[in-house]
């Protein structure tokens, strides 16, 4: 069980509609239905019936939900204690920042190595790494107003439907795409670029994280389910499993640390996109600190990354 799929099923709980709990939680409906699918296996119950106008929650649906939110309440409990320790070093907490995230940074390394730059710059500070998806940073910042600050990835089936808190200052980054990995040795290393209907047909490999699935789901909904045989929580197994067995590893274009001399990464035609998004609490606007960790961000990345370019708001964000 993912308690991500838990949150999910609450939310169509509350709406009764897959597309409207897909655009409040920033994931595709395709990804949604297949995380409900996958409780109602787990448990063996059936949580809604499916009608042509929309979904009814059933008897055990009721029940299940029930459940879930006295266990979700005990985890949000859980949570919320230990964060209140006494940090590492006798630290103390208004000396931290806790930083929201997503898998992606940490996968990649970009955080570690951010946290090195704020920790030159910033020489009295702490930082708490905090990994979640992204409508869970989204909401922990709505109710955080201490020094915190969320760096998160969106979607581009997801962003056009994207709506802030109005509690919540935020900067869009940088646009990036999902790439494909083979081995050097690989009877496709020497391709210009895949095509969405050439992945399908493969064999396919990707770090196990929910949001990543999503996104090659959505990729490749058009040609068909996507084939993939190999997921870790562990991206270099993963990766290396993948390219040991000629199998397609996709991934999202900031992995630059990961096995780089042992694979060749090849461009997708039209390739789904994401959107990287920094935001903080507007009580936060004035913090000299948040404004350093902000600049500091951004300089990170068009060092790093000079191929992608800096971007203004979309039009289609709303605020």
């Amino acid at each position: 069980m993912q308690i991500e799929h838990l949150y999910y099923f609450l939310d169509v709980v509350r709406t009764l509609s897959i597309s409207q709990s897909a655009k409040d939680l920033y994931i595709s409906p395709q990804g949604l239905s297949q995380a409900i699918k996958s409780l109602e296996k787990e448990y063996n119950i059936e949580l809604f019936d499916r009608t042509k106008h929309g979904f009814i929650l059933t008897g055990d649906g009721e029940k299940f939900a029930v459940c879930t939110k006295e266990f979700l309440k005990c985890y949000e409990d859980f949570k919320e204690k230990s964060h209140n320790i006494s940090p590492i070093s006798g630290g103390k907490i208004n000396d931290t920042f806790s930083i929201y995230t997503t898998a992606l940074f940490s996968v990649s390394g970009i955080i570690l190595d951010m946290v090195n730059i704020f920790s030159k710059n910033l020489i009295n500070s702490k930082y708490l790494i905090l990994e979640q998806l992204p409508f869970e940073v989204i909401k922990s910042l709505k109710n955080q107003n201490v020094s915190s600050i969320g760096l998160v990835n969106i979607p581009s089936y997801a962003l056009e439907e994207l709506t802030f808190p109005e509690e919540l200052t935020y900067e869009y980054l940088l646009e990036i795409g999902m790439v494909a990995n083979v081995s050097p040795n690989s009877v496709y290393a020497k391709k210009k670029f895949f095509t969405k209907q050439e992945l399908v047909a493969l064999p396919l490999c990707c770090f196990k994280e929910p949001l990543l699935e999503d996104c090659i789901r959505s990729m490749l909904e058009e040609y068909g389910e996507p084939n993939i045989v190999t997921r870790s929580s562990n991206i270099r197994l993963a990766q290396g499993i993948a390219l040991s067995n000629d199998i397609v590893s996709l991934s999202v274009n900031l992995t630059r640390n990961l096995i780089s001399s042992n694979k060749i990464t090849i461009p997708i035609h039209d390739t789904l996109k994401l959107s990287i998004i920094v935001l903080y609490h507007n009580s936060q606007k004035e913090n000299s600190e948040i404004k350093t960790l902000v600049s500091l961000i951004k300089s990170y990345l068009l060092e790093n990354f000079q191929d992608f370019t800096i971007k203004e708001k979309p039009n289609s964000v709303k605020i």
